[in-house]
């Protein structure tokens, strides 16, 4: 099976943030350090688009099963 993988808006940055909540929160208190994942807020999530990055999101149907945040980095 393949998950059909789009460009994510600022407008799902709330989708974006539930779906890194669940897929961490089954590690909160298991890492040494902690992830910082479950620190995340979803304006976070909005600020990552206006400062020229986004999120690459897989769905399932209508569901969002996934997503990968990205941000432009300087080297």
């Amino acid at each position: 099976m393949s998950l059909p993988i789009r460009e994510a808006t600022v407008e799902e940055s709330e989708l974006i943030y539930q779906v890194m909540n669940a897929s961490f929160m089954e590690y909160k208190d298991k890492l040494i350090p902690p992830s910082g994942a479950l620190m995340e807020t979803v304006e976070q999530t909005i600020q990552t688009f206006h400062n020229g990055g986004g999120a690459a999101i897989a769905c399932e149907g209508d569901l969002l099963v996934g997503s990968a945040r990205y941000e432009p980095r300087v080297d």
